[in-house]
């Protein structure tokens, strides 16, 4: 039997994940979708968002925005860029 390449590396990451906070705000959704694109468990993320960016800044930000924003916020951490868009989307690109 024949493994493909891709099947052969467990090291592989995607090139973007993208979540939308469904119930949550911004900043549990970064973490979740960090999470995701790191391929581990969002408790084991280091350093902490709060490290990072502080998360009642991000939420507050968002939530103080009117329907008609047009707000995008864009940092890095954990080797990733993070990308914040209105309406609770968030795009994680982890680095090369």
């Amino acid at each position: 039997m024949t493994v493909a390449p891709s099947q052969q590396r467990s090291d592989i990451r995607p090139t973007s994940v993208s979540r939308t906070a469904e119930d949550g705000d911004p900043s549990t959704t970064v973490v979740l979708a960090v999470a995701e694109a790191l391929d581990t468990d969002p408790l084991d993320l280091s350093p902490a968002l709060y490290e990072v960016i502080d998360p009642d800044a991000l939420d507050s930000l968002f939530e103080s925005a009117g329907a008609d924003a047009d707000l995008t916020c864009q940092f890095s951490g954990w080797g990733c860029t993070i990308t914040v868009f209105d309406g609770g989307r968030v795009r994680v690109t982890p680095g090369r």
